[in-house]
């Protein structure tokens, strides 16, 4: 397993296993499936290059035989006033690359960095739909607590579910 940042080559991948995501866990984020497959290629090259920023967000890829499996990243948040936080939006590991650990290699790796080449974050925030309950346990082995919960967050399939409010603190 390959843990690497994403490149401007990974285009393609990335709207793959973006689109994926989306189809495989509904619940899991706020975008749908629906919503994006529509997107022309105009918009999906505006978001991609806005990961490709360094100075806003850390991005990082798992692949295996070249083909990606799973992302994360995180948001620096570029307010003066909220400079000190760091925003971690998604995360996706394929179906059949799941309880190998692939998240637990993500998320230490952006916390990693966020901690030795991001000095000012002090705080990194999340959240995660109920449902979602490796999710929820993974953040927890990695230090974040629960501080709120947003009732009735997200309707799918009419379907309400909760957003949980999770953070860790650095230092």
């Amino acid at each position: 397993m390959n843990i690497r940042k994403l490149h401007k080559n990974d285009f393609t991948e990335y709207k793959r296993i973006k689109l994926e995501s989306l189809k495989e866990e509904p619940i899991a984020f706020d975008s749908s499936y629906e919503e994006l497959k529509i997107w022309n290629e105009e918009k999906w090259q505006s978001i991609f290059s806005d990961f490709l920023n360094e100075d806003e967000c850390i991005f990082y890829l798992a692949e295996e035989d070249n083909q990606v499996v799973a992302f994360a990243y995180i948001e620096l948040i570029k307010k003066t006033k909220k400079n000190h936080i760091a925003s971690f939006p998604t995360m996706y590991v394929n179906n059949d690359y799941r309880s190998q650990g692939i998240a637990s290699m993500l998320l230490e790796k952006l916390i990693d960095e966020i901690r030795h080449n991001f000095k000012q974050i002090i705080k990194i925030q999340l959240s995660v739909y109920a449902p979602q309950k490796a999710a929820i346990n993974l953040y927890k082995k990695f230090g974040f607590e629960i501080f709120g919960e947003f009732k009735k967050e997200l309707q799918y399939q009419d379907k309400f579910y909760d957003q949980i409010a999770m953070e860790l603190f650095l230092h």
